[in-house]
């Protein structure tokens, strides 16, 4: 699974949004999206291909483990990045996992694309009253 966007969100319909995001980001650059579920399959995220986490069981992953299990298998299968939902917990998440994976970060990116074979986010800046790329 190395050479791959990997999309995690621990909320379902936000689930489906960054699926959506990295099957974009990997068509362009010629890679394969993986969507990430920990502890229990979702049957209500799309994606083609699916990578199933070990971890607790139901009522929910905290940030703490969906983290770890995100480190240790990003350090195993090396995917060319995760996409975290911007939920409460994604949050957290996102910036557990790049803390312990030692890797860069961008939070609130509202649009994402590639140019040549780097990955380009935009967001506010400003209040709002200037676009970051």
């Amino acid at each position: 699974m190395n050479q791959a966007v990997w999309s995690y969100s621990e909320s379902e319909p936000v689930a489906n949004e960054v699926a959506a995001a990295a099957d974009d980001i990997a068509k362009a650059l010629s890679v394969e999206a993986v969507a990430v579920d920990i502890a229990e399959a979702r049957g209500g995220v799309s994606a083609q291909k699916k990578l199933l986490l070990k971890g607790p069981g139901s009522p929910g992953v905290s940030p703490e483990v969906a983290a770890e299990a995100l480190y240790r298998a990003a350090k195993k299968l090396l995917p060319s990045a995760i996409l975290v939902g911007a939920t409460r917990n994604g949050r957290e998440v996102a910036s557990r996992l790049t803390f312990k994976l030692g890797a860069g970060s961008l939070s609130e990116a509202f649009r994402l694309s590639v140019e040549g074979q780097m990955l380009v986010a935009e967001r506010n800046a400003y209040a709002g009253r200037v676009v970051a790329k």
